[in-house]
């Protein structure tokens, strides 16, 4: 049996763990997904914002980070959805990752 510290601070990866323990690891730990994807402050710049970015890549407004909160916080998920999810995070914060390094230079 896991425990929260294990999931949520200690554990390097998600394998071999159940499905609500991979959605708590890739939502709280800093080796989890969301942890990849950029903060709020990395949408600043000078005196610019990059709002649209903001949205679709940062670790609070990403679509793929809100639905595996939603089967955090008790929806019904498939192994494969949670997969689904945790890819799209990881696609995102890379890709975001690519848009402010652009933005900015």
């Amino acid at each position: 049996m896991r425990t929260w510290d294990n999931i949520t601070v200690e554990a390097t990866s998600a394998a071999g763990m159940n499905k609500r323990d991979t959605v708590n690891f890739h939502l709280y730990n800093p080796n989890g997904a969301v942890a990849q994807l950029p903060v709020y402050g990395d949408f600043c710049h000078g005196d610019k914002f990059f709002t649209g970015a903001h949205y679709v890549y940062s670790n609070c407004e990403n679509t793929h980070a809100k639905n595996l909160r939603a089967i955090g916080t008790g929806k019904k998920a498939t192994k494969w959805e949670i997969e689904y999810e945790v890819a799209g995070i990881l696609r995102d914060a890379e890709q975001g990752h690519k848009v402010l390094a652009e933005k900015k230079s």
